[in-house]
């Protein structure tokens, strides 16, 4: 059984420089507050798992993970943007 893509937020400890970012160039990096967050669609736990332990191996600490509980949307078709513009239901 395949698996359903997901958008997954991993947080951890610092404000990371360019360097550390460098290590997730496939991910969006975002600097809050004394954290760094890193959000982007992972294939399957496979991937999620190879960005958690890139993590633990720079020494950073994980503090929040956070899944979407909906698949990643497809781009939408000429149909499905009039049906959202319109506000009728699909």
């Amino acid at each position: 059984m395949a698996s359903t893509p997901r958008t997954y937020r991993v947080t951890f400890v610092g404000e990371v420089g360019p360097a550390t970012r460098a290590a997730f160039t496939e991910l969006d990096a975002r600097l809050e507050h004394g954290t760094t967050v890193l959000s982007g669609d992972f294939a399957d736990q496979a991937a999620l798992f190879a960005v958690l332990t890139r993590i633990h191996s720079l020494g950073l600490d994980l503090v929040h993970l956070e899944c979407s509980d909906r698949p990643l949307p497809t781009e939408p078709t000429l149909e499905t943007a009039s049906e959202m513009s319109s506000g009728e239901p699909p």
